[in-house]
């Protein structure tokens, strides 16, 4: 593993979330105590060459095997370390479930991904769920991610996203 590419500790760690998202595979709490070691392990190990393998982790945290604060926490921390991650369906997904129990982490995440994705297709296609997300943030009683979420709605806004205009309206 330490002589293995970025690209191929990516893909190990994307064969490790396809199996933990597998409805078939039963996964031990055992195991899953071997995967948070992996995550604390890689993450020691982090530098900016590792960034592929870092970035795949987001999908791995977002698999809904890990207790969610838990894996908010370190989903936040794959970010900031990886700065690269493929807003897709899971992650949306994801955080749209996360939303209720952990509106700050999840919309932290949230402006993390969109910050970092390039392509903005992708916040188009994903604009449902995030929007959901910022919406139940802002209707939300946590005020600091009732803040947090009316900013990344301005942003996207200013991004010419403007079937997020009616979020940044919402609360005047």
């Amino acid at each position: 593993y330490a002589v293995a590419s970025d690209e191929l500790r990516a893909y190990s760690v994307e064969f490790l979330t396809r199996l933990l998202e597998d409805p078939e595979v039963q996964v031990s709490e055992y195991v899953l105590a071997r995967l948070r070691d992996l995550w604390n392990f890689r993450r020691e190990v982090a530098s900016e060459a590792r960034v592929s393998e870092l970035g795949a982790f987001a999908e791995f945290f977002a698999s809904g095997q890990f207790e969610k604060r838990w894996a908010l926490e370190q989903l936040n921390a794959a970010l900031s370390l990886s700065g690269q991650v493929v807003l897709d369906r899971r992650l949306a997904e994801y955080l749209a479930d996360c939303v209720s129990e952990e509106p700050l982490l999840a919309v932290r995440c949230l402006r993390s991904i969109i910050e970092a994705t390039r392509e903005s297709w992708r916040v188009s296609v994903w604009q449902v769920s995030i929007k959901g997300v910022l919406t139940t943030a802002i209707q939300g009683t946590e005020e600091a991610a009732r803040q947090e979420a009316r900013e990344l709605a301005n942003r996207l806004v200013a991004r010419s996203f403007s079937n997020f205009q009616d979020l940044v309206q919402q609360d005047r």
